[in-house]
């Protein structure tokens, strides 16, 4: 059997032999020189002619982004932005320009309403003894204040109301008071047209505009009122055996005679339609005086 496979051994490489030397190219030649084959050329051939094969990439080195690139390009697009709404929107007035322009408004001054806040004393006589204010008392007023130039003294004329209350003793007897003057109020008074300018000497665009904003802004006036007006009173004792119709005595609603009274003020007027003042006055009652001194307000129509 050996003999055998040696036999067709040397057949198959003598056929393999015998084929390479026909077609002229060797078999199984791990050289490809040696073999007959081409090797690749950077050029390629077709029916038109070679083909450059284009070059290896040139590898470029990343851009980085950095968080102070970022606040740059925020920062652009910001100003962007800010031009871009400058030329299609109109600035808003400032509070101040708002005042202004509603203090130069015209106002008839036919009307105001005035509110204070005062700290009354007191004169007694009679059966009257340790008399005392509480230390704030209310007093509101109703004026009309005239027609034709605002700024004019002008005649005035409306209603008051003046509320005292306190403590004392009545004929030996200890309680509290409370009394409400009310009644008409008759007087003179007026409105400065200009207060003296802030800058007198102002020089600059600037300074005159400031000096012309405060005339605006605030004016000065008076009044002096006085008038007629009827108490009324409500008063509490502890007494056991108390004395009716008396200062401390009255469980119901009771009017005495009348009582003159007379105040001055003198005020500014912020913006055209706010006042604020200070004033002085007194107010005679059934056997007693009150006088006082007093802070408020005023809304002027």
């Amino acid at each position: 059997m050996g003999s055998i496979y040696l036999a067709i051994l040397m057949l198959l490489g003598a056929i393999i032999c015998a084929e390479s030397s026909v077609f002229g190219s060797p078999v199984f030649s791990l050289d490809p020189l040696r073999s007959g084959k081409k090797l690749p050329s950077l050029f390629a051939q077709n029916a038109q002619g070679p083909i450059l094969l284009p070059p290896n990439p040139v590898l470029k080195k990343p851009i980085l982004t950095t968080d102070e690139d970022l606040d740059r390009d925020i920062e652009k697009k910001k100003e962007v932005r800010k031009k871009r709404e400058a030329s299609v929107s109109q600035e808003l007035p400032t509070l101040k320009d708002r005042l202004i322009a509603e203090a130069q408004k015209p106002r008839p001054y036919l009307f105001y309403c005035e509110w204070s806040l005062v700290a009354p004393h007191m004169l007694t006589t009679g059966p009257r003894k340790d008399y005392r204010a509480d230390y704030i008392a209310n007093h509101i007023s109703w004026i009309w204040y005239g027609h034709g130039d605002p700024f004019a003294t002008h005649f005035l004329y409306g209603l008051r109301m003046a509320a005292f209350s306190g403590s004392g003793i009545y004929n030996q007897v200890p309680g509290r008071f409370g009394f409400l003057y009310l009644g008409p109020a008759v007087g003179w008074g007026g409105i400065h047209r200009t207060l003296p300018e802030i800058a007198p000497d102002a020089k600059t665009a600037a300074e005159k505009a400031k000096a012309k904003d405060s005339v605006v802004l605030m004016q000065g006036g008076w009044t002096l009122l006085a008038g007629l007006s009827v108490q009324s009173r409500m008063g509490f004792t502890d007494a056991t055996t108390p004395t009716p119709n008396e200062d401390l005595n009255t469980r119901s609603f009771a009017v005495d005679s009348a009582g003159g009274w007379i105040e001055a003020s003198v005020f500014y007027l912020l913006y055209g339609a706010i006042g604020v003042h200070i004033n002085a006055g007194a107010q005679q009652g059934a056997g007693k005086l009150f006088y006082w001194v007093g802070l408020g307000t005023s809304v002027w129509y």
